[in-house]
Formats: structure tokens, C-alpha cells, sequence
């Protein structure tokens, strides 16, 4: 029999954010530039507390290469990026085989790549991603898509947490 307690817990949304949509997010929203934003902010910084944002230890790294304001953010806000585990190279293989062969060879060779990582990682978390990647081949919401992972862009992310800008 279900406990009482059980009937009313809410399940919170986790969100699993992506470098394009941190990136872009900084570009449109400025933090501390004018008081327009201060809502969204305040609201991200709310669900940051009720752990319903993370991201992945490879977005931060992708994001420290520039010294600017969204690394000084990220590094505010470490505990977000989550670290490679045993739930996450598991999926990496089946991750692997929805992306062309030679794109992933690709991309693996060359700088840190956050994209299989962020899917492994949503998998794993049972999370929403948030990227603002253009659904097609190769990219986040095409390939989180072939796992049942629903991507919403910036802009759908902040209708689903309630904000209208």
C-alpha cells in the first residue's frame, strides 16, 4: 500500500542545459546589465537551489576556453555540472550509434565535445534538455529524440518554468 506521504510528492522537473542555450541565454538575457531580467534570474536561481537545473562537467569545460562573464557564472555555480559516471558511459555506446560515423570521429578527435554527454546525462537524470541546436542529424533534439528525451529550446524552457518575458 502507497504511503500517505507518497500520494502528494511532487516530482520536480530537471532540466539539463546545454553551451547553446547558457550561451545565448547570457547573449539576450544579461545578468546585472538592467533591471529587465532581474525575474529570470531570480527564478533560475530558485529551481539552481531546488536542484532542477544541471549540466554537464563537459559544458563547463567547453565554456571556460573564453574568459567572460558566463564562465565567471558557471564557476558561481559549479555544483550544477555533473561529472562523468558508470549510468552515463553505459549509455555512450547506444548514444554513439544515432550520430554519423564519421561526425563522431570527428568531434571526438577535436576539442572537448559536450553533445553525446548532455543525452547520456538526460538519460540517466530522467531530465529535460534545454538547447538551442537546431533539430537535425547529428544534433542534440534529433538524437535525444531517438531515446524518448524531449528538448525544448530558451525560449520553451522559460514558458515551462512559468516565465513569460
Amino acid at each position: 500500500m502507497m504511503k500517505q506521504q507518497e500520494l502528494f510528492e511532487v516530482k520536480l522537473k530537471i532540466y539539463c542545459i546545454d553551451s547553446s542555450s547558457l550561451i545565448n541565454l547570457f547573449r539576450h538575457y544579461p545578468r546585472n546589465k538592467c533591471n529587465k531580467f532581474t525575474s529570470l534570474w531570480e527564478e533560475l536561481d530558485k529551481i539552481i537551489k531546488n536542484g532542477q537545473i544541471i549540466s554537464h562537467i563537459t559544458v563547463f569545460k567547453e565554456i571556460s576556453r573564453k574568459d567572460d562573464e558566463i564562465k565567471k557564472w558557471c564557476q558561481n555555480h559549479k555544483s550544477i555540472f555533473r561529472d562523468i559516471n558508470e549510468c552515463q558511459i553505459n549509455q555512450i555506446s547506444e548514444i554513439q550509434k544515432e550520430y554519423d560515423g564519421s561526425y563522431w570521429q570527428a568531434r571526438m578527435n577535436g576539442e572537448e565535445w559536450a553533445d553525446p554527454w548532455i543525452i547520456a546525462l538526460a538519460i540517466c537524470e530522467n531530465a529535460i534538455i534545454v538547447s538551442d541546436e537546431r533539430n537535425s542529424p547529428n544534433r542534440i533534439p534529433y538524437i535525444a529524440s531517438r531515446f524518448g528525451i524531449t528538448t525544448l529550446n530558451l525560449m520553451d524552457f522559460f514558458r515551462d518554468i512559468g516565465l513569460e518575458l
